[in-house]
């Protein structure tokens, strides 16, 4: 039997919405409650922290709602948006969270999805008051109007293949994480800790620098433990077998001290007024973090943020240039992408520097120090001359070469995960309008299960 989809408003499938106190309770730091704002509505959930406030029990009963099972909170002042699953934790609400009892016939996870989904993140954003800081009234959540199954069972049905659209994004990103730290490791055994070049020393009986001596002790009892897996010999082979000294000190011998731009270009191309294209495939700032693109917005040029002007590559690195310590960067995974100038984009001029390049400038160390002189006040920022300053010891091409190669191999697989997230992003975001328009029924989402898992 065919689903049955109804109009209706979120004020007409709750039992009430409302929000938490307009003021400020009185704090007690031994307390049992919590006071929650929309800041602490994060990934569905709500997150309570060591600088949580607490409240005690007479502050509670004074300033709570009645929450429950089947309840869903969502920020509607400063930033809006964010959404959570109530699970009988013991807090407040401040009024920048708003809370939806909804009725027993209605889905929590159901209205979840239709919350965190782009109608009404966008419906939220264009009704929204207020320009520096954004509020969303409860007159508005109220008149939010949306199609929905008219059965809880379909309802749940829905959820049910978007859960698994999900979960499948969580396992690959999870994968994505694995191969990243592995390069990582890589990256610092090679070129910060020096370690073939400490083992090949060794084996020499060639002295080791004082500054490394307790890198060379810990190596040893590496060396010497049952699980110890030595370098390829055609892979040591590469490395000296001693080191020499440099104005940054101790550095492997024949190793060049140099900066990013002896191997990158900063910034090299921009959308100007000669070549504007129609649209672009936009990532902001927010779009990058921890190396990975989390999304993608096409839009028109003409309605694109002024900021909308680097072209990017694939191979690329971008940095964000404000709040280094936020870790907005990523690793360009296709071409036709449009940057914010509020990246630094860096360039390979060899390709096989492309990996060098990313896993060095955001080299923990690295970003620690960019953070560190970062400028401002309120709105830190850095410059890409400050990026170019990071001291850099380049290894011969030789060596690069076969760390691009280990490492491609891993970007391999972790740009096809990218790619098949973007896939599973959009066939997300574009279920609900399909099934509402009658493109699909809930009867052809189990063989969307069977695609995205051969995917």
């Amino acid at each position: 039997m065919e689903s049955k989809w109804i109009e209706v408003s979120l004020g007409e499938i709750s039992e009430k919405i409302g929000d938490g106190i307009h003021g400020t309770p009185v704090y007690n730091d031994s307390g049992n409650y919590y006071f929650i704002n929309g800041s602490n509505l994060s990934d569905n959930s709500i997150k309570i922290t060591d600088t949580t406030k607490r409240v005690d029990h007479d502050e509670f009963l004074r300033h709570h709602k009645e929450l429950g099972d089947n309840t869903v909170l969502v920020s509607i002042n400063g930033t809006i948006g964010n959404t959570a699953l109530y699970n009988n934790e013991d807090i407040i609400l401040g009024k920048s969270a708003c809370y939806i009892n909804l009725k027993d016939s209605i889905s929590k996870h159901f209205i979840l999805y239709i919350l965190s989904g782009y109608l009404f993140q966008e419906y939220i954003q264009r009704c929204s008051t207020g320009s520096t800081i954004k509020n969303v009234s409860l007159k508005m959540m109220r008149d939010f109007r949306f199609l929905m199954p008219e059965s809880k069972e379909d309802q749940e049905k829905a959820v049910h293949i978007i859960q698994k659209i999900d979960e499948r994004k969580r396992l690959s990103n999870a994968q994505n994480q694995t191969l990243e730290q592995m390069s990582q490791t890589l990256f610092k055994s090679w070129f910060v800790d020096f370690d073939p070049v400490i083992d090949n020393a060794l084996d020499a009986g060639n002295p080791i620098p004082e500054a490394l001596q307790s890198r060379a002790e810990l190596r040893q009892k590496v060396r010497n433990s049952a699980y110890f897996k030595p370098l390829p010999a055609d892979i040591r082979a590469l490395f000296p077998a001693e080191f020499e000294e440099a104005e940054s000190g101790s550095v492997p011998m024949g190793w060049k001290e140099g900066s990013i731009p002896d191997i990158a270009f900063i910034n090299p191309t921009s959308w100007g007024t000669k070549n504007q294209p129609n649209y672009v495939n936009y990532v902001d700032l927010s779009n990058a973090k921890d190396g990975i693109i989390s999304s993608i917005d096409k839009i028109s040029f003409k309605e694109a943020p002024s900021r909308a002007r680097r072209i990017l590559k694939k191979d690329d690195l971008i940095f964000g240039l404000v709040r280094p310590a936020n870790r907005s960067f990523a690793y360009v995974h296709i071409d036709g992408l449009t940057g914010s100038t509020g990246f630094a984009v860096i360039r390979a001029k060899n390709t096989i520097y492309k990996n060098f390049i990313y896993y060095f400038v955001t080299y923990d160390k690295n970003v620690e120090e960019l953070a560190r002189i970062a400028d401002g006040g309120a709105y830190p920022a850095i410059k890409p001359d400050d990026i170019c300053s990071l001291p850099l010891i380049i290894p011969s091409e030789e060596i690069v070469e076969r760390f691009d190669e280990l490492t491609s191999n891993f970007r391999y697989l972790m740009n096809n995960s990218l790619v098949q997230n973007d896939f599973l992003t959009n066939l997300r975001d574009t279920l609900l309008p399909k099934l509402i328009s009658g493109e699909l029924s809930l009867e052809d989402l189990p063989d969307l299960i069977k695609q995205t898992e051969a995917a």
